[in-house]
């Protein structure tokens, strides 16, 4: 819990940003398919909609255009401090 909070992952949680949480934590995507696997299943259970991770960076790109920043799809400090 620490290391989520300290990370502020939960904005990136709130917005579906998969790749981006899975980068932050393990430094790389290595094992994404089998934790895609997991996290789809688990979002069924809980009643959560799909969210295709194919389309994350696009939709970092379209967050960082409406907060008037450089949409490069990379997820910085600056980014971070948009969220609300």
């Amino acid at each position: 819990a620490w290391f989520w909070n300290t990370r502020e992952l939960s904005k990136l949680a709130d917005v579906g940003w998969f790749r981006e949480i899975t980068r932050r934590i393990n430094g790389g995507y290595n094992g994404m398919e089998d934790r895609l696997q997991y996290w789809n299943r688990n979002r069924r259970l809980l009643g959560l909609p799909y969210v295709e991770t194919d389309d994350e960076r696009a939709n970092i790109k379209a967050f960082q255009a409406a907060h008037s920043l450089t949409p490069d799809g990379a997820v910085g400090p600056r980014t971070m401090s948009a969220f609300a």
